[in-house]
């Protein structure tokens, strides 16, 4: 494998273990990933979150082990329109994401 990787934004809302084997399947051996699905332009995927979804974590796990992919950028949070990036809560976001992303 190329030591390429693959952007979360890229794969407009691909469920994350899909994600992972279209990364192997490019020959790309990082990615990055966001804890939930991106409500923007999702092409009719189901949403999904990293964070509230233990199972889905252990899912990823296996398949990013399986196929020799590895998470390269964590995105902790999004500033997305009418969000004030003040907000004290975005800080502890980005601590609960550092955590669940460091399990993955």
């Amino acid at each position: 494998m190329e030591r390429l990787g693959l952007e979360f934004l890229s794969v407009f809302g691909l469920p994350p273990t899909d994600f992972v084997a279209l990364a192997a399947d490019l020959g790309c051996q990082h990615i990055s990933t966001g804890l939930e699905s991106n409500p923007y332009g999702t092409l009719g995927y189901p949403p999904f979150s990293l964070r509230e979804d233990a199972s889905l974590r252990r899912e990823m796990i296996a398949v990013m082990r399986d196929r020799g992919v590895s998470i390269s950028l964590g995105e902790g949070m999004s500033v997305r329109a009418g969000a004030d990036v003040r907000d004290k809560r975005l800080g502890r976001c980005v601590e609960a994401a550092r955590g669940i992303l460091a399990k993955l």
